[in-house]
């Protein structure tokens, strides 16, 4: 039974311990990538630092962060990696016991000014030769890498993007401070909206050079045609955001549901709380539209294990809706009915089909679209 009890106390402290917490994302992640020149796989690990509205100066396990218990020493809040493997980690508090993770969040309410400081173990490997530390920050975030004696030997700020290298005779030294500075920093920075028209309606394209928390985003149009000076804003759509990220980021959506007219449009950008924010107000003038009928690119393109496929008709009638393959054989019949003026939307999911191009036509009374698409599995 002793022996026992001992083989699960071991197993235990081997593996982290990760509570089960709904885990959601903070509002402001920023990752840090830290990194000797030793061989893959054990030469890098990304350490997360950031703000949120509910984060504490120690673990918050429902942003992610977690105590990792050291392998030989339970009792211990330690990290006890290999003695000959790259390993480095965030510690939680700053000051006090050794409560370590890979993320550490800090509070704050977006947008934020102010500072929070992280402290930073590493344990380089014995054949490394070198240690770097990447990062990519998004509007209004800096930061300062120093040494835990105020600067003396390290102080290097760090700003935009990049690569800081550090200085040999600080490898042995196994710890440092990450200060990071913020400057009325915000969730997402819409940088381009933009509105034209084509064949298929009008196209609404936006550009995003950060996001945090972005849930999505609504797509609301005002028609100005109408006898009233009231603006009367409608929800017409929805996009997905991309969560947190330093990366660019473009998004796409088109409105064929107009006649001819003046329009305006803008955004509802959502985070994951519910917290919402709109973008500036963009206008167009339609000046002839629509089609009789449109078909839209599948999207995604290509796809796995699904795509959805969106039509427009100007006015009710008879459609049909098939897949092809490329040898022209009917794989799939979408739609054959009745339909409603307006924007329709069929999803496809290709099965047991092999990998590989497929065209999808929409067809009514003498005339038909056809577009291709792209399966891969």
């Amino acid at each position: 039974m002793k022996i026992l009890f001992l083989f699960v106390v071991l197993w235990l402290c081997i593996y982290e311990i990760h509570p089960q917490v709904e885990l959601r994302e903070a509002n402001l992640e920023i990752p840090f990538r830290l990194r000797d020149n030793s061989n893959p796989p054990f030469s890098s690990q990304v350490l997360t630092v950031g703000l949120d509205s509910t984060a504490t100066d120690a673990i918050d396990m429902h942003l992610g962060e977690y105590a990792l218990l050291c392998t030989y020493h339970f009792f211990i809040k330690t990290d006890c990696p290999p003695v000959d493997i790259f390993k480095t980690l965030l510690e939680l508090p700053l000051t006090g016991d050794f409560i370590l993770s890979f993320k550490d969040f800090r509070f704050g309410i977006l947008p934020y000014t102010g500072q929070k400081i992280h402290r930073v173990r590493y344990q380089m490997h014995s054949t490394a030769t070198a240690l770097n530390l990447d990062w990519n920050f998004p509007e209004g975030v800096s930061a300062v890498v120093q040494d835990l004696f105020g600067g003396i030997i390290l102080n290097e700020t760090l700003t935009d993007s990049g690569t800081f290298s550090f200085p040999p005779q600080y490898f042995s030294l196994g710890q440092f401070l990450i200060i990071m500075n913020y400057e009325n920093a915000i969730p997402v920075e819409l940088i381009a909206f933009n509105a034209v028209q084509s064949e298929e309606g009008i196209n609404l394209n936006w550009e995003t050079s950060t996001e945090t928390n972005n849930y999505g985003f609504e797509i609301e149009r005002a028609n100005l045609n109408k006898l009233t000076t009231e603006i009367i804003w409608q929800k017409i759509g929805f996009v997905n955001g991309s969560g947190t990220t330093t990366e660019q980021n473009i998004y796409t959506f088109i409105d064929a549901a107009v006649s001819s007219g003046l329009y305006k449009y803008r955004l509802k950008q959502i985070d994951y709380d519910g917290t919402s924010t709109y973008s500036p107000e963009i206008e167009i003038e339609v000046k002839h539209f629509p089609a009789d009928f449109v078909l839209y690119q599948n999207y995604p393109n290509p796809f796995n294990p699904g795509t959805k496929i969106n039509f427009y008709i100007s006015a009710p009638g008879y459609f049909k809706l098939n897949v092809y393959n490329i040898t022209g054989e009917i794989v799939k019949s979408l739609a054959d009915g009745l339909f409603a003026a307006g924007l329709h939307e069929v999803e496809f999911k290709p099965g047991n089909l092999s990998s590989g191009i497929y065209l999808y036509s929409l067809e009514t009374a003498g005339s038909v679209k056809v577009k291709a698409m792209i399966f891969l599995k």
